[in-house]
């Protein structure tokens, strides 16, 4: 990524989420995203444009970083189950909102207070390891 087209001021940092395809325009203003890299929770962040821009043929939408530990070697992250509360499996590329996620992968979250519990207990795994919120 292109660190001049990164915006980090004030504690607020945005930048441009690169996607292969058009998957990038699933994803709707305000949508918020956990991201998953090699297994670990890296950011939780909200998407800010209403459509995708097209550039050196990734298809990219700024996001807001709501959630991180930016300072943090990622292999030592827990891992996407222990912050989840089930077993993430999706490698497809594609984006899946948090509302989506716990919808179609989070079914331990549909009989046990749906989408709000899920938001609770992600919010206090976050918090219980020190993620920047």
């Amino acid at each position: 990524m292109n660190q001049t087209q990164v915006i980090d001021y004030n504690k607020v940092t945005i930048f441009p989420l690169g996607f292969r395809g058009e998957n990038a325009n699933l994803l709707h203003e305000r949508d918020a995203l956990i991201l998953v890299q090699k297994g670990k929770v890296t950011h939780l962040v909200e998407v800010l444009d209403k459509s995708s821009y097209q550039e050196w043929g990734w298809y990219h939408r700024l996001v807001k970083v709501l959630c991180w530990k930016p300072h943090e070697d990622w292999w030592s992250l827990p891992s996407a189950e222990e912050l989840l509360g089930f077993e993430y499996k999706i490698y497809s590329g594609r984006p899946y909102p948090l509302e989506n996620l716990q919808a179609t992968y989070g079914e331990k979250w549909e009989s046990n207070g749906g989408l709000q519990a899920f938001k609770t207990h992600l919010s206090e795994k976050l918090r219980q390891h020190d993620y920047i919120i």
